[in-house]
């Protein structure tokens, strides 16, 4: 049977869409078909052609006896003559060009935003937030350009935010100003205060070892030896290395010379550390060679009256000791030391004896 949405298939007292509201002329919601016998939804319950035109309005909408109307599909057309669809502003976080497009009135990085979003480090369009003015995190870039990067050694901004919403500042510990060497005082880097300036600590001596100019610190010395150095190579107190020395070359300390010997001052190839032994005796630089015999090799000494003549070297690498003499009836001068031959005064006898006219003589005894 087919059911005809005309008045007599009217959704009861209650269900009637109102006079506007049949699907034939005026597109309404249907109201032919609500429930009855012979309201169940057909072919004659669709919108059709003539029901496109009736915009949802709030006078069309459905009675409430027209809730138990098995005609779905059928009253899908619009309800009312002349209703027509108010849709709004657009809601938070819904894509805008225009404030007056948005519900807030505030349309910023191009969605409708809770409130006005501009200046630093704020934005509208954070993830799971989309729609509320809110400070982009710590370190990120600033979506607004407003923070602007600057050099660190004026400890300003770093171009990116605060996670606040301001400018980030280089951070306490930046530096500022690298370490420098003036002779032996070093001026220790400079490092950002985090608050925008620049720090600079006081000078420091680094006397006995020297400022590194290089490294901008003081010198350590050569606290490992050689080991900082290649094999080749010696450490300095300035912890620079340098080539070891070839024999001959002067130098300061045996870890300088190849040979591993630095003997009178210069680079040797042998130890050579014997008295009448030399590496810069008038010969070759370098080779170890006996000194000419009668080389002074120890000098002499007093023992009371008893001189032991200078000690000398014997032309084949060997010191020689003197055989050990007497100085009486004169002193020993420790000064020289030698045996006087004469005297000037008392003084210069041995006890028992006294210069006389430049001599030291034996004094008369009580025997005599």
């Amino acid at each position: 049977m087919r059911g005809t949405a005309g008045t007599s298939a009217s959704a009861g007292t209650n269900g009637s869409a109102g006079t506007g509201g049949s699907a034939g002329v005026a597109g309404n919601e249907g109201g032919g078909g609500s429930a009855g016998t012979n309201g169940d939804a057909g072919t004659s319950g669709d919108a059709g052609t003539s029901g496109r035109g009736g915009n949802a309005g709030t006078s069309g909408n459905a009675g409430i006896g027209g809730a138990t109307s098995r005609g779905g599909t059928g009253g899908a057309g619009g309800t009312g003559t002349g209703g027509s669809m108010d849709t709004g502003r657009k809601p938070l976080g819904a894509p805008c060009q225009l404030g007056s497009e948005c519900a807030s009135a505030s349309c910023f990085d191009g969605v409708c935003c809770s409130t006005a979003c501009t200046g630093a480090c704020r934005s509208c369009t954070l993830p799971g937030s989309i729609g509320t003015c809110a400070p982009v995190a710590a370190g990120s870039a600033d979506p607004h350009a407003v923070c602007a990067q600057q050099a660190p050694p004026t400890c300003g901004l770093t171009g990116g935010c605060d996670g606040s919403g301001g400018c980030q500042r280089y951070p306490s510990g930046t530096i500022c100003a690298v370490s420098t060497c003036v002779g032996d005082t070093l001026t220790p880097a400079a490092a950002c205060d985090g608050q925008g300036t620049c720090r600079t600590p006081a000078s420091v001596s680094c006397a006995p070892n020297g400022c590194h100019p290089t490294a901008g610190r003081c010198n350590a010395g050569c606290p490992d030896g050689d080991l900082i150095c290649p094999a080749d190579a010696y450490c300095t107190g300035d912890e620079s290395c340098y080539p070891k020395k070839d024999a001959g070359v002067a130098c300061g300390s045996n870890h300088e010379c190849k040979s591993g010997y630095c003997v009178d001052g210069a680079c040797c190839g042998a130890d050579c550390d014997t008295k009448c032994l030399s590496c810069t005796g008038g010969f070759t630089l370098g080779t170890c060679t006996a000194l000419p015999a009668g080389t002074v090799c120890a000098p002499g000494t007093c023992v009371g009256v008893v001189l032991t003549p200078p000690r000398v070297c014997n032309g084949a690498g060997t010191c020689v000791s003197p055989t050990a003499a007497s100085c009486a009836p004169y002193i020993c001068r420790t000064d020289a030391p030698l045996c006087r031959t004469d005297c000037a005064t008392p003084d210069d006898c041995i006890s028992g004896f006294s210069c006389m006219v430049g001599l030291c003589g034996r004094l008369p005894t009580p025997a005599d």
